[in-house]
């Protein structure tokens, strides 16, 4: 019931620090059984067991004595195959690799590992002190890499981390060069490096372009430190000829030579605008296939209704019809050998044209690839900056340099045509293509010309012919269309006339009528102009004003439709409140206007009588009662005196007098007499009553 005794239980080994000892015995046994034996055999391996077993090790310990252990007898062994030519004259070395690993018993994968970390020091000893890479020590590190199956991607990885620092600090070195150097001096240091050391072109060229964007950014971080337009555009060109005398002769000299890749590219791009002029031509063609088609169909149903039209009987009719099947079976023929020919040219067509646009496409990729510089700080920017360094380069290039003069004058120098070959340059360098660059000219262009719109209109709002002429130049210098600089003339204008008419409607001093008279002459869009509330309080306000202060000739249908069509409201419901509050005016009205009239107040009278028109045109619903019926009379009387016929008819409706009633009264208006009394400007104005004398 007893456990196994260990050295480990003994209070001599009973301390982490006091087991090194036995853990060095066991690797010692180890090392000295493996150098007698040159392999792991299974006594080897109980022994071992029965050794750990006596000294307490566990087996995290055990394995990692094991592998520090058979990693340096590993080490040994390959050594000495390389020492006698065994490994030479294998014919296969990952053979012989892989034998020494089964007899260790040692992981393939830590062999590997091993096999990277002797070439990568062996790289970096040769490199240490001298810096470069002789032609012996090339050769070496080929020789070594073949014996022990260093991968490639092993290889470029030391060399990327050794040879590559090496080169790097070349580039920088010959990026400090100044703009006018000329680049000679620097090519041929950089080139001689280059070829001291086991790099590709291409490892060369990215440790490069690396290099080179950090250069090109701190260019740009200059730049952004800038507050005033010609310290920040002159900061711009130097960026510009620095990326194209300096960046440029180097990058092209590391790369070699790129026709290839660039053709490649070409044709890429080439095969793209073919397949689609190809889609374009396949569309047009397939419809005026469809045309043909319903044309034939057409001509061959007027051809049936024709043939309807005519009755043959007998034997007649017979041999008229095998006389028509022959004929129709030669005019079939016939269409159907001019389709095929007609096929066949509009095919030979489509592979004209679509060669000769891909020659166009791919020539036209080629010079843009020539244009654009092998380095650029696309990937460093975001875009808006870009956006921003390119426009601000663009404004200068347009507006040309300001200078300034004494007395605080400035003046501008006229814009030099080589500004737009650095302009363009630039946006490559930003990593903007040719279609943006255009695309961002337009928006810029657009923008000044508005600026522009706005600096002629001034404060008056308005452009004479001189001012236009002006615009129109400007138009033409920044590549506008003159329909283009008419449209956006417009637009301001009617913009500025937006603006009066909110400042009026903030003070109140804006009415319907003034907006309906100015979108009838400046063909206004009053919905974009003025918001819904203000168009809703606006007819509202209409509305009221309509019913207090109704015209002769009110027009009910202006109120319910044309007016609400015309400031862009729901008709339906605008027309609804229109009738509720006509309704509920209708009585108030009646009452003000017999009020008015028994105060023999003339001119009340009538605007009462005109408002309680327009109520019940507005609303067309029944009468409105009044007990006094002479009060009635005299109010239709004295109204029809003065109205028009559609006016007094919409007073006879709305006061419920009709029929005999209304014909004698129409009769007494007629011959001038009835119950119509002059003003009484006395009694009107004492308060009193006063002789009754004729109103109106």
């Amino acid at each position: 019931g007893m456990s196994v005794p260990t050295l480990k239980s003994h209070p001599s080994f009973s301390s982490e620090t006091k087991t090194k000892p036995l853990e060095e015995l066991y690797q010692f046994m180890l090392a000295e059984s493996l150098l007698m034996e040159k392999k792991f055999t299974d006594s080897m391996e109980s022994d071992l067991a029965d050794l750990a077993s006596l000294f307490g090790l566990d087996e995290e310990t055990i394995a990692s004595i094991t592998e520090k252990q058979l990693t340096v007898s590993y080490k040994d062994v390959l050594r000495g195959q390389v020492a006698d030519g065994t490994l030479d004259a294998a014919d296969s070395k990952a053979q012989v690799l892989a034998a020494i690993c089964s007899e260790l018993r040692f992981d393939p994968n830590k062999a590997a590992e091993v096999h990277k970390e002797i070439y990568r020091t062996r790289l970096s000893s040769d490199l240490s002190e001298k810096k470069f890479l002789s032609d012996a020590d090339k050769e070496d590190l080929k020789r070594l890499r073949i014996l022990l199956c260093v991968p490639q991607n092993v290889v470029d990885e030391a060399n990327m981390d050794f040879c590559g620092r090496i080169f790097r600090d070349a580039c920088q070195i010959a990026l400090r060069a100044k703009v006018e150097s000329g680049m000679v001096e620097e090519k041929a240091n950089v080139e001689k490096v280059q070829s001291q050391l086991n790099l590709s072109d291409k490892m060369a060229y990215d440790i490069f372009t690396g290099a080179a964007k950090q250069q090109l950014m701190a260019f740009v971080k200059d730049i952004r430190s800038k507050r005033n337009m010609a310290e920040f555009v002159q900061a711009l060109k130097k960026l510009i000829l620095y990326s194209q005398n300096v960046v440029e002769p180097l990058a092209q000299m590391i790369r070699g030579d790129t026709s290839e890749e660039d053709e490649k590219a070409a044709e890429a791009e080439a095969e793209k605008a073919a397949e689609a002029a190809a889609a374009q031509l396949k569309i047009q063609t397939g419809a005026e296939a469809k045309e043909g088609e319903e044309k034939k169909e057409g001509e061959e149903g007027e051809e049936k209704e024709e043939d309807d039209d005519e009755i043959q009987t007998g034997a007649e009719a017979k041999e008229g019809e095998e006389k028509k099947e022959g004929e129709e079976g030669e005019e079939k023929e016939e269409d159907d050998d001019e389709a095929k020919k007609k096929e066949e040219q509009a095919n030979e067509l489509k592979e004209v044209l679509a060669e000769a646009m891909k020659a166009d496409a791919k020539e036209a990729a080629l010079a843009e690839k020539k244009k654009q510089p092998l380095v650029n700080v696309s990937d460093q920017l975001d875009f808006q900056e870009k956006v921003q360094l390119f426009s601000t380069y663009m404004q200068y290039c347009t507006e040309g340099e300001q200078m300034d003069l004494a007395f605080g004058t400035k003046i501008r120098l006229a814009s030099d045509p080589a500004e737009f070959e650095r302009l363009e340059k630039l946006g490559y360098l930003l990593g903007i293509g040719k279609n943006e660059q255009s695309m961002l000219g337009g928006a810029m262009s657009t923008e000044r010309f508005k600026s522009a719109i706005k600096k002629e209109m001034g404060i008056s709002g308005r452009l004479p012919d001189e001012k236009k002429s002006t615009l129109y130049e400007y138009a033409e210098q920044w590549s506008i269309s003159k329909e283009d600089a008419d449209k956006m003339i417009e637009e301001a204008l009617s913009a500025k006339v937006a603006d009066e008419l909110k400042t009026q409607m903030s003070s109140g001093d804006l009415t319907l009528d003034q907006v309906r008279a100015m979108k009838k002459e400046k063909d206004l869009d009053i919905n974009t102009v003025l918001d819904i509330g203000t168009r809703d309080r606006m007819f509202l306000k209409h509305v009221e004003t309509s019913f207090t202060e109704a015209p002769a000739n009110f027009d009910a249908d202006d109120l319910l439709k044309t007016i609400p069509e015309e400031l862009g409201l729901d008709v339906s419901k605008a027309s609804k409140l229109v009738k509720k509050l006509a309704d509920d005016r209708k009585r108030p009205t009646l009452i003000q206007a017999v009020s008015m009239l028994r105060q023999n107040k003339k001119a009340e009278t009538m605007q009462a009588a005109y408002n309680l028109v327009a109520c019940h045109l507005s609303e067309a619903g029944d009468a409105v009662a009044w007990p006094n019926t002479s009060e009635i009379e005299d109010l239709y009387v004295g109204f029809a005196k003065e109205a028009t016929p559609a006016a007094t008819e919409a007073m006879a409706s709305v006061l419920g007098i009709e029929g005999s009633r209304r014909a004698e009264l129409d009769g007494l208006v007629s011959s001038g007499g009835g119950y119509a009394f002059e003003e009484d400007l006395a009694g009107a104005g004492s308060g009193g009553e006063g002789p009754k004398k004729a109103l109106f």
